[in-house]
């Protein structure tokens, strides 16, 4: 009976735990423990592996001998897998509004927990959010007792009994203790419950992983509430997750076995001591457990008649609002949707009435009020959002997250505004706001990394050096307060790109230091993707520039080879492949005799792939008739100017204008022959 209620309380918590916190149950299902092959990482596929192999050698013969021992092997092999703890310990933390623990019951500096101990904590776990059905009934499917008499070699088996030959023990199963067990009746029926509870654990988190059949954007939470985007895939089922910010985590398959690459990753990050939520969930079941249980506890709080009483009332309905705005967001009924956010916005709004000063409240209520319009379809935009929380930070002096929040909307208005005299002044905005947040924060390299990536948005407008300067200011700031964060310095090595181009610097001398900054990078975090694509760009930009011939041969050769490392760690990124493909096209160009020959063919390979699989890509033609037209110079075939000719051709109808320059070059030389 143990076993069914497993299975039937594990699909549940599952299901539960994934509506929740999408971004927090992939996690779990990629079981992050740090970048490298899965295999070495986690037991979780040999053990899959065990009890598919050794279940396989149990026959239905109760009374042989091999299957009572084959059977409490795994039996005690279940019960002894730290995966086991670790999924159900996650999800249940998702339950209770907690966030993925990559190293769920593993802490190093203390003791490490017995099954027993950790069942008891699973146990503590599942009181508050409704799943003690599922934990009860792994504490009765347990017996520590059994599983030592076993592995402790402690047991004999006579006829149909399972005897403890230890004279110290007794074994307990299912509330009983005695010396012996009946094999048929006692002892085989709980270790087939347990097999088939465990065949369901790893089948079940098996078809989970196997239903991201395709990406899918969600809401993700990292340093900020921010879009991410789940990675699936038709064969392999889910491999990561990607950030708007430019976290990833992924897995990939070039080695043969899994291997989890991972960029960029803070698991729960801090900002000024305090996690910044923009929907901020905070104790939602401490007060009241639903609305009536609210309205009877401000009844019986307004009859005592008691002034600081009263004003405390605001946080239970703070946290119902919250609680309330929760189901909002997971709701997709527009109708219901839009009913639960109206209700968060009455409790706000009552909360608000208890304690006028609440500011989180006034915060998390515009927020709502913004959403609530959104989908009236009466939009308002970021920026008025914004300005409309930065007031709330002069109300109250401990809660400067006003400023980040007004900052971040104001950033994000500013990334959406296609008129650039409107997206620099609202980057300006986003930058009074971070300055004056700055000022407040005790964690500054966020927030100052925040500043460079503004300055540097509104210098790009119209080439503003003066920005562009501040921009740099900030990002050198950056560099001495986190020397080694690898989001940090890909920030400044990608700025300092750019800020060569607003300063029309022709001598390389800043492309030269972004190069500087990724050896620095690739030292702190060799064989990652991300640090080997810019690096690959960087050199790439820096050979365009270079005049000596020698050192523009080894700077495209050197960024070949970077873009060709990055590719097995993201072997379907269309910009990897796409400078692949163009890198050897430069190459082709760059030199005159059969190498360049070579690198035409490799590069029109890569662009064929391109075209077929992501025809959407205009610089995919661009870069086939320009390595086209380069072998037709060389074998003065007209095959190659020909096929030249329908590649624009069929360019200049999909993506018009794209091709123009090459198109000149091959009406040029058809004039000629």
């Amino acid at each position: 009976m143990s076993g069914k209620i497993f299975i039937e309380q594990f699909r549940r918590l599952l299901n539960e735990s994934r509506e929740k916190n999408e971004f927090e149950f992939v996690n779990v299902l990629l079981g992050y423990k740090g970048m490298g092959g899965m295999m070495s990482l986690t037991h979780f596929y040999e053990s899959q592996s065990l009890f598919q192999d050794m279940s396989a050698l149990l026959t239905e013969d109760h009374e042989n001998k091999n299957n009572v021992r084959i059977g409490l092997f795994l039996y005690s092999h279940f019960f002894e897998m730290d995966e086991l703890y670790r999924v159900l310990g996650n999800l249940l933390n998702i339950m209770n509004g907690g966030h993925f623990k990559p190293f769920m019951f593993e802490d190093l500096e203390a003791d490490e927990l017995t099954p027993t101990e950790k069942i008891k904590e699973l146990k503590e776990m599942s009181a508050g959010c409704g799943f003690s059905d599922l934990t009860d009934c792994i504490d009765e499917l347990y017996s520590n007792k059994l599983r030592n008499s076993f592995f402790h070699s402690n047991y004999s088996i006579d006829g149909g009994e399972y005897l403890n030959t230890s004279r110290r023990h007794t074994i307990k199963i299912r509330g009983k203790e005695r010396y012996s067990l009946n094999i048929e009746t006692e002892l085989y029926p709980l270790i087939m419950e347990t097999i088939e509870s465990a065949k369901f654990f790893f089948s079940e988190i098996q078809e989970n992983k196997k239903s991201y059949t395709s990406n899918r954007a969600i809401e993700g939470n990292l340093s900020l509430p921010e879009p991410v985007m789940i990675l699936g895939d038709a064969e392999n089922g889910l491999i990561g997750w990607q950030s708007s910010s430019g976290s990833a985590m992924k897995i990939t398959y070039q080695y043969g076995s899994p291997f989890l690459a991972a960029y960029n990753i803070r698991i729960t990050p801090k900002m000024s001591g305090n996690e910044l939520k923009l929907s901020e969930i905070v104790d939602k079941n401490k007060y009241a457990k639903n609305d009536s249980d609210l309205l009877k506890l401000e009844e019986e709080i307004m009859a005592e008649n008691n002034s600081e009483r009263i004003k405390q009332l605001a946080i239970p309905y703070y946290n119902a609002a919250n609680n309330t705005k929760e189901r909002a967001e997971k709701s997709e009924n527009i109708y219901e949707k839009k009913a639960l956010i109206k209700s968060a916005i009455e409790k706000y709004k009552k909360s608000l009435e208890f304690d006028p000063g609440l500011v989180r409240a006034m915060n998390n209520l515009a927020i709502s009020e913004k959403e609530l319009g959104d989908l009236d379809g009466q939009k308002t935009s970021y920026g008025d959002l914004a300005e409309k929380i930065a007031g709330l930070s002069n109300l109250a002096d401990d809660f400067p997250e006003a400023l980040l929040n007004a900052g971040h909307f104001s950033q994000i208005e500013a990334q959406e505004t296609i008129n650039g005299t409107d997206r620099k002044a609202l980057y300006l905005k986003a930058i009074g706001f971070y300055e004056r947040f700055l000022k407040e924060a005790v964690e500054k390299d966020d927030i100052i990394q925040r500043l460079g990536r503004c300055y540097w948005g509104a210098s790009l407008v119209d080439n503003d050096t003066v920005l562009a300067h501040k921009a740099l200011g900030y990002f050198e700031e950056l560099i001495e307060i986190a020397p080694e964060n690898i989001q940090h310095l890909l920030s400044v090595a990608a700025f300092l790109t750019d800020y060569a181009i607003i300063e029309k610097d022709e001598c390389n001398e800043k492309e030269k230091r972004a190069l500087a900054i990724l050896e620095k990078a690739d030292k702190l975090s060799p064989e990652n993707g991300t640090i080997l694509y810019r690096t690959g760009t960087t050199k790439s930009t820096v050979a365009e520039k270079e005049i000596d011939r020698e050192a523009k041969e080894l700077y495209l050769i050197e960024s070949l080879d970077s873009f060709e490392k990055a590719l097995p760690f993201d072997p379907s990124n269309t910009d990897i492949l796409n400078n692949i493909g163009f890198a050897h096209v430069k190459l082709g160009w760059f030199y005159d005799d059969e190498k360049s020959e070579s690198h035409f063919h490799k590069g029109i390979a890569y662009m064929n792939d391109l075209i077929k699989y992501h025809p959407e890509l205009s610089n995919s033609y661009y870069n086939k008739a320009s390595a086209l037209v380069g072998l037709y110079e060389i074998t003065e075939s007209q095959n190659f100017l020909r096929e030249a000719k329908e590649v624009t051709d069929y360019a200049q109808k999909k993506h018009p204008g794209s091709v123009d320059d090459i198109i000149k070059a091959i009406e040029k030389f058809w004039k000629e022959n």
